[in-house]
């Protein structure tokens, strides 16, 4: 992977920082929550990669941002059931946001006609 894509730089230093907590999931979740959450976020690793290397980027896109609001919603019902503490659930959250900053401007540099037809 080339290094001018942030998105690709930014998702695998949140990807190792998010397998190092799911790691210390307690064992009663591990197999719900940790491994979901673990895929996803493999998926999404994925789904960049191949949006790098094909013409067709859109669909792959917009997996990322669903695979994203996926993961957003998994890490908050982690952080209530108190798997996932304050400050980590934050940071998640944040890095999580970020990384979706990232793949829209990438679909709207894609895609500017169809970005300002979303818009109306």
């Amino acid at each position: 992977m080339s290094p001018e894509l942030p998105l690709f730089l930014h998702w695998e230093r949140f990807l190792c920082w998010l397998l190092g907590k799911t790691s210390k999931f307690p064992k009663s979740v591990r197999f719900t929550f940790s491994v979901r959450i673990e895929n996803l976020a493999l998926e999404v690793m994925e789904e960049i990669v191949t949006a790098r290397y094909t013409r067709d980027r859109r669909a792959h896109l917009e997996r990322i941002s669903l695979n994203l609001d996926k993961l957003r919603i998994l890490l908050r019902i982690c952080h209530r059931l108190t798997h996932l503490d304050h400050r980590a659930y934050e940071r998640a959250m944040r890095l999580l946001d970020e990384a979706g900053r990232m793949t829209g401007g990438w679909l709207k540099h894609q895609f500017p006609a169809s970005s300002r037809e979303v818009a109306r």
